[in-house]
């Protein structure tokens, strides 16, 4: 029991060391950089556009298969977007091109 406790905590010590010189080492043979973007908490709501009881869209995307609800999306949810309210087609889809 003594040797894998005492394993596991060699491995972990190696594992770390290691992390501490790849983060310090200074090699200057390569210059890498990493672009990346995180995005976080977007309420999208693809009924934006709604305004009677029974949103004719729902069953319409209910009905057709994936690959075409990006046309019924743009068909029915075409009103300008609102500050402060939940995110709509147009504004979902302006975020993803400019990203």
């Amino acid at each position: 029991m003594k040797i894998i406790k005492f394993f596991h905590l060699s491995a972990m010590l190696f594992i770390f060391f290691c992390l501490i010189e790849m983060a310090y080492a200074d090699t200057g043979k390569f210059e890498k950089t990493a672009t990346f973007i995180a995005i976080a908490d977007i309420h999208f709501n693809p009924f934006y556009g709604c305004e009677e009881s029974v949103c004719p869209i729902i069953n319409r995307l209910q009905a057709a298969p994936v690959e075409k609800w990006n046309k019924l999306l743009k068909q029915y949810d075409n009103k300008k977007p609102i500050y402060n309210k939940n995110t709509n087609y147009i504004l979902f889809q302006s975020m993803l091109n400019a990203l």
